[in-house]
């Protein structure tokens, strides 16, 4: 019996190993290990007066909904478990010593980087997706590169691995941002309103996403920027919507 047992386990091994993420799940998890590393970066944030619970609150979920999301697939259960081992000593430095954040902030963000290298390729693999469904994932992409960038910029040197940067990437996502705003309206992706109010988000808090005098404002960026990223999401069909 036992030997029959270690047989059909082996036989089970290779297809257990063999796990991925659900196709239609490779966006929902690129979108969530954004938010959570922004909000991490907002938490952290050394421009800012006093501490902000509600960030610590956010990447946490952020983390556990993403370790849920991904505990069927090994390769990326490994670079999730990377960004928690790197979380858990970013929380244990002292309050005192915010010099050291910046040393265990990297390694976040160079696992989220892998992470979203594997699903974009993943992705890239997978069936195309039709518009307008393609276009408010672009764009909420889009969104979401902004707002990591934009709190990764309060550490001064702190790097960005998941997108090259230069002195026009902020233009050009600002620029990529309000065209894809403009491509659902002419695809009729949602009521006319709908979208004004949604790129009223992005309206609002842009002039300080590209004019830095202007002063740091990590929290407003953060809800205004997720609140046009989870209002496209609501357009998106099915079980897709749900997944923020």
């Amino acid at each position: 019996m036992w030997v029959r047992l270690f047989l059909a386990l082996a036989l089970m091994a290779p297809g257990m190993a063999g796990a991925q993420l659900p196709g239609d799940q490779l966006h929902a998890a690129r979108i969530q290990a954004f938010s959570l590393c922004s909000h991490l970066l907002a938490y952290y944030n050394p421009n800012q007066d006093g501490i902000d619970l509600r960030y610590a609150d956010a990447y946490r979920q952020g983390l556990q909904q993403l370790q849920r999301q991904v505990r069927q697939d090994p390769a990326l259960t490994g670079i999730v478990e990377d960004m928690a081992g790197a979380i858990s000593a970013l929380e244990a430095v002292p309050a005192e010593q915010p010099e050291l954040y910046p040393e265990w902030l990297t390694l976040v963000l160079m696992a989220q980087a892998r992470f979203d290298q594997q699903l974009a390729e993943r992705e890239a693999g997978s069936p195309t997706v039709a518009p307008p469904v393609a276009s408010v994932q672009v764009l909420r992409l889009d969104i979401e590169r902004l707002l990591l960038l934009y709190q990764s910029r309060a550490f001064g040197l702190l790097g960005m691995y998941v997108l090259v940067v230069d002195e026009d990437t902020v233009a050009q996502l600002d620029a990529r941002i309000l065209g894809g705003f403009a491509e659902l309206q002419a695809q009729g992706a949602a009521p006319d309103s709908e979208l004004a109010k949604l790129q009223g988000y992005y309206s609002f808090i842009r002039p300080h996403l590209l004019e830095q005098q202007r002063g740091w404002v990590p929290g407003s960026a953060a809800y205004y920027l997720q609140q046009a990223s989870q209002g496209l999401a609501g357009l998106l069909p099915g079980p897709a919507a749900g997944l923020q």
